[in-house]
């Protein structure tokens, strides 16, 4: 790949995440509520215990997901209370799914928050168009891993629960 390749990737990552993006999710996280991101943080921890759900395939209904347990709902729906599903083009943010791969998963703690949040985004939009990708994240672990990320953001700010 050559030097003028990198630039214009680089600058088509920066186009994704825009200043806009990084100083909405930076805000999100800030302003939040510390009782919810408390319970978020706690969700986070119960979700790694969360039961497994399973493909329902019945006659005469769409076949769907169905999630083993309440947790990760509960999850989802405090992350849009807490404006943390912001819009950006997930779709076309390849760093997004590079990180979301199990092996770069150990890099997750060493993320910035509108990263964090950019992540918790992009599985959230793309579970929409691929049912069972966000309960799938749920079980495997990477929700938990991304919020107990965020959690210590939380605290380097010297904010006490």
């Amino acid at each position: 790949m050559t030097l003028s390749c990198l630039n214009i990737k680089t600058a088509l990552m920066e186009e994704i995440l825009t200043k806009e993006f990084i100083e909405k999710a930076d805000g999100a996280f800030k302003n939040a509520r510390k009782e919810s991101l408390k319970e978020l943080f706690e969700l986070g921890r119960m979700s790694i215990s969360e039961p497994k759900g399973e493909w329902v395939l019945q006659k005469g209904i769409m076949p769907h997901y169905q999630s083993g347990g309440t947790v990760g709902s509960r999850i989802n729906k405090l992350l849009y209370q807490l404006d943390f599903i912001i819009a950006f083009d997930w779709g076309n943010w390849d760093e997004g799914k590079r990180l979301a791969e199990p092996e770069n998963r150990n890099g997750i703690a060493n993320q910035p928050v509108h990263i964090l949040i950019a992540l918790l985004t992009n599985i959230v939009r793309a579970d929409r168009f691929n049912e069972g990708l966000y309960d799938g994240f749920i079980e495997d672990g990477f929700i938990a891993v991304i919020l107990e990320a965020l959690e210590k953001h939380f605290f380097k700010k010297n904010i006490t629960l």
